[in-house]
């Protein structure tokens, strides 16, 4: 809730659960009826999919292909195959248009949904790994982004699972290797899968069953009857033999042949002859540097032969785009690199659509096909200058470093990483100020934003790196951090935050290394691997230090006071953070004072003083309203709430944690905060002595962090089940609830939480006659407590040393 609760639960970010305040009558139990036993369970995951439709749509001006479609109908009707098939052929023989204008054709044979993924396997650039392909797909199935594991095979058995049974189609795009597919495929008979590659994938076929469909180039009908459908509009009708020789021209590509087409039906006046003296031209010139490839030439050669038409401001935008560090971009990137409006820009790239050489994917999104972006990148690198290119491509880097700024203004706003004013002011290069950049209405466009260009951020980083472009590096890591950790899987941006900080040290950058050094303890304080997390903050801190960034130092400070939170060291954690809020006074800054007044009080509710809390936060409140922020107004409630229940306050505490959990649905943070607000709701109920209720809201709890794939919160829930069993004086089910919260907190390595737990089970175990087990519990608790010393810890070890010493007199 407040910073550090909420960043326990940030763990797997909770910005994108669908969990409910209420939950549903599936998934509660009822209050004041309770008899047999009490389990918690959610949904199945496949109730909760859904039918992704992600097929482009079917390709215009398509011809013939009969005999390749009827292949495909053989082996879809066929039961007894694996149901995966390959289509191979050579680059621009049309494969992507076939397989399309198939599963289109069929696609109602599929009721589950079809996906579809472009693997980019011979893009100049980083083909899309089998890893990053499944999370798309378990994206596009439902699967909210904190509960997709991060290791690949992993995320493998989660797709099988979800397609195990359902009847989908799956399209796997321009794969290079067996290794990017793989993985992919769904590993029931139900679904169809379709594969086009320029490699056999042998592999596929020998181990997996494969049907594969050779895709040959089109014959001279039916390349004439291509040329003939793409002009018939445009042009009066050609002489055959003259079609025929520009389809011979283009080596029968289906590729060269709607390029060839499109420049025929633009010159509707110009004389069909012409156009191939222009074309063998162009080809005689291509000769020379021939590999011997006659298709590849052939393409190239009308590659040329179209790009050579255009007007200069379109193919120096051309050009340019083919430095672009991924195929697919929008609109705003485009005018970036074009320097021109926006406006002027889309004409430009409607002309090299037209001319087929990119592709309109709609909502102001284009991409390259990889032949066209190799050209694009060779006629850059032949025609422009080292510096033009250099300038082109730190225009693009600026423009995402600017346009992630703009993002993370609205999206941050917690203490993980810097303000995006740190970091910009770093940037001592203002020369690329004049580019235009996005800017949001709110969070959910931003995020929405970084959703589409995620893809391309990425790929930005690794391109700063090849220009020695340090700042972006490690700038895009540190400005996505707090939007990445609530719409991405854990770790996805950990080997580009790698990148960045080697780029930070080989430029000799301390505060981009601090910076770094920041995320890096971001990530590991979430994984609750607390040594390394302190290594980073603590280094992070010196380079702050020696830099007098006082700003810096502050995120250090707090960040050393969580992890210790985290650990339950109390000393260390309240002279982080006490050090932090001093800083935050000093710098006059209100919104972090009223954080770090909060995180103090939680503190000290935590170690057991709920006194000193309680002044804390009552500040915190007072100042997070005077300065507007609702979200941190209501985390310090909820833990004003809490504060109030530890004092016997009860009503007070149950208006509080009312008025926090109403103000959370309206601003729509239920979903977001609801098992938290459940757990502080059980504790409430069960000091109102109300376990039954405490047993609803527990049991929705741990729904909830079990969709969010959260065990140490779950296992928290269990032990408030738990304590409600034990109210009841149910021993048996508090004895197995208790167990299974001792077991999730061990194995999430929570010292404190695991000898409270201790505690309680020894209880139950005592009340169901296992006397020598209940002994054996209390005494690992002990010995956990031994590295505790604040009131709290102080309290259970003294009530623990009376109960064995009580036990020892009574086997006496």
């Amino acid at each position: 809730m407040a910073e550090s609760q909420r960043g326990q639960d940030e763990a797997s970010r909770p910005g994108a659960t669908h969990s409910e305040l209420s939950g549903s009558s599936r998934d509660t139990v009822q209050a004041r009826d309770i008899s047999g036993g009490i389990h918690f369970h959610t949904k199945d995951s496949t109730e909760a999919a859904l039918l992704p439709q992600q097929l482009p749509s079917d390709v215009r001006g398509f011809v013939n292909r009969l005999d390749e479609l009827g292949r495909l109908d053989i082996v879809l009707g066929d039961s007894d195959s694996a149901g995966l098939t390959v289509l191979v052929g050579t680059a621009g023989v049309g494969k992507t248009s076939l397989a399309v204008r198939w599963a289109n054709r069929i696609r109602e044979r599929f009721p589950d949904g079809q996906l579809y993924v472009n693997l980019r396997g011979y893009d100049p650039g980083e083909p899309v790994s089998a890893n990053e392909a499944l999370e798309r797909f378990l994206r596009a199935l439902g699967v909210s982004p904190e509960r997709i594991p991060a290791a690949e095979e992993a995320r493998a058995e989660m797709f099988r699972s979800f397609a195990a049974g359902r009847r989908m189609l799956i399209v796997l795009d321009n794969a290079a290797a067996v290794a990017q597919v793989r993985p992919l495929l769904p590993g029931s008979q139900t679904c169809r899968v379709l594969v086009t590659s320029r490699s056999s994938l042998s592999g596929l076929v020998a181990r997996d069953g494969a049907h594969r469909v050779s895709v040959t180039t089109l014959s001279s009908a039916e390349s004439v009857r291509l040329l003939q459908e793409t002009t018939s509009d445009y042009r009066h009708e050609d002489p055959q033999e003259e079609l025929a020789e520009l389809a011979r021209l283009c080596a029968y590509l289906p590729l060269a042949l709607r390029i060839a087409a499109e420049r025929a039906a633009a010159r509707p006046r110009m004389p069909l002859p012409e156009l191939i003296a222009d074309l063998r031209d162009e080809s005689a010139l291509w000769d020379a540097l021939s590999t011997g490839d006659d298709d590849a030439a052939a393409v190239r050669t009308v590659f040329a032969w179209s790009y050579r038409a255009l007007p200069e401001e379109a193919a120096r935008l051309f050009r340019r785009l083919g430095l672009h560090p991924s195929p697919e971009f929008g609109l705003p990137v485009a005018a970036a690199l074009a320097e021109l409006p926006t406006s002027r820009t889309r004409r430009l790239l409607d002309a090299l659509v037209d001319a087929h050489l990119l592709e309109d994917l709609g909502l102001g999104r284009y991409q390259f096909h990889d032949l066209l972006r190799a050209y694009a990148a060779d006629q850059a690198h032949s025609v422009d200058t080292v510096d033009e290119r250099t300038d082109a491509i730190r225009r693009i880097l600026m423009f995402y470093v600017r346009t992630a700024s703009n993002a993370a203004e609205l999206v941050g706003g917690s203490l993980y990483v810097l303000s995006r004013e740190d970091v910009l002011s770093r940037d001592a290069d203002q020369s690329w100020s004049d580019i235009s950049v996005p800017v949001f209405s709110d969070a959910e466009a931003a995020v929405a934003w970084y959703e589409a260009e995620r893809t391309n951020l990425m790929a930005a980083v690794r391109a700063a790196g090849d220009i020695g472009f340090h700042r972006a590096s490690w700038q895009i890591p540190v400005l996505v951090k707090e939007i990445g950790l609530r719409a991405d899987p854990l770790n996805t941006w950990i080997e580009l935050q790698r990148a960045g900080g080697e780029a930070a040290r080989s430029s000799s950058d301390a505060f981009g290394e601090a910076a770094i050094e920041t995320c890096f303890a971001v990530d590991e304080r979430l994984a609750r691997r607390f040594s390394e997390s302190r290594l980073h903050y603590s280094e992070a801190a010196r380079l702050y230090a020696q830099l007098g960034s006082r700003r810096g130092l502050l995120h250090a400070e707090n960040g050393l006071g969580l992890v210790e939170l985290w650990a339950h060291n109390m000393d260390p954690t309240v002279t982080h953070l006490s050090t932090a809020l001093s800083i935050a006074r000093e710098l006059r800054d209100r919104v972090l004072v009223g954080l770090l007044l909060s995180n103090l009080g939680e503190a000290w509710l935590e170690f057991g003083d709920p006194d000193r809390a309680l002044p804390l936060l009552e500040e915190s409140i007072d100042v997070l309203r005077e300065v507007g922020d609702r979200v941190y107004e209501l985390d310090a409630m909820n833990f004003l709430g809490r504060t109030l229940c530890q004092l016997g306050r009860l009503p007070e505490a149950r208006a509080t944690l009312e008025e926090t959990s109403a103000g959370m649905r309206e601003i729509s943070l239920a979903a977001n905060y609801g098992g938290h607000m459940n757990l502080d709701f059980a504790r409430l109920q069960l000091a109102e002595g109300a376990p039954a209720d405490a047993l609803v809201s527990s049991q929705r709890a741990g729904s909830a962090f079990r969709e969010l794939r959260n065990p140490q919160s779950e296992a928290t829930a269990w032990a408030l089940s738990g304590r409600a069993f034990l109210q009841l004086q149910r021993w048996d089910e508090a004895a197995s609830f208790l167990g299974r919260a001792v077991a999730g907190h061990r194995d999430s390595d929570s010292m404190w939480q695991l000898s409270n737990d201790l505690h309680d089970l020894a209880i139950a175990l005592d009340r169901i006659g296992e006397h020598q087990k209940a002994r054996g519990c209390r005494t690992e608790a002990l010995d956990l407590l031994g590295s505790f010393a604040d009131p709290s810890a102080n309290a259970l070890r003294d009530v623990i040393s009376a109960e064995l010493d009580s036990r020892s007199s009574e086997s006496a």
